[in-house]
Formats: C-alpha cells, structure tokens, sequence
C-alpha cells in the first residue's frame, strides 16, 4: 500500500467511524504536530515479503514491530528508527529540502497520536501475536 493510499484509508476510516465533527477534530491534529515529539520521523512501515506465522515470529525476535490492518487485511513492518536529520529539539534539521513522503506527511496518518484506528494494531509482542494468530493464518489461506 502506497503512502497516499495509507492517507486516504485512515480518511476513510475516520469518515465510517461517525466521528463528529471530523474536519473540526482535523483541524485539531493538524495543528497539534508541534511538540509531539516528533512521532512520524522515528519509525518507518515497510511492506513484508512474507506473512508466515513463523515469519512474523523472527521479526518480533529482532524488535521488528507489526503493523495489522484488519479490515484490509495485510501486515507491514513497523520498524522504530529515528530519522538522521533529527536534531536535538525533535526538528527536522533539513526541513526545507527533506523528501517528499516528509512533505506530504500528516498528523492524521501518526498512529502514536489522537486518533487510534479500531482496524489498525501495532503488535509488538509474541503474546500479542498469539492472540491473532487464527486470524492472521485465515488470511495466509486467502
């Protein structure tokens, strides 16, 4: 999943969800980006090669974390790593010239902030994982 259909999932997410006052509560996270710690420059989500329960097992082994998408059923590698041109404060110290995926980045899309996703579970743990073992395997079938 590209990141621009990342963003318009979690938009279409938040819209079924009923939540009132959306563009209001946008408004909100948009503006709150400031002091949050810098949230979206420390990890990154990379698609995975392969679903396998024992797979998924070996990345959690090496503090690979597992971001679940249950309603579009896939996983991705959800990898904490603090960007490089971090400075001291939490800025972005090449922020005028930093990628295009930074520009295009939005609050909406920070999973560690206000808005928590029902569909959406970050799995950290092998316990964690266990408790959607049966469901994940289903998908394998798929």
């Amino acid at each position: 999943m590209s990141y621009n259909q990342s963003q318009n999932k979690i938009m279409e997410i938040l819209k079924k969800s009923g939540k009132e006052n959306l563009s209001e509560k946008i408004k909100e996270i948009f503006t709150d980006c400031k002091g949050c710690g810098a949230k979206c420059c420390k990890y990154v989500i990379l698609p995975l090669p392969d679903r396998s329960y024992n797979y998924l097992q070996y990345l959690l082994y090496h503090n690979v974390f597992l971001f679940v998408d249950f309603e579009a059923k896939s996983i991705d590698s959800y990898i904490i790593s603090d960007c490089v041109n971090l400075n001291d404060k939490e800025e972005c110290s090449i922020y005028e010239t930093r990628p295009d995926i930074c520009k295009e980045h939005a609050e909406l899309v920070c999973f560690e902030n206000k808005i928590k996703v029902e569909d959406v579970v970050i799995i950290k743990t092998i316990e964690d994982l266990e408790k959607y073992k049966d469901e994940i395997e289903k998908w394998n079938e798929d």
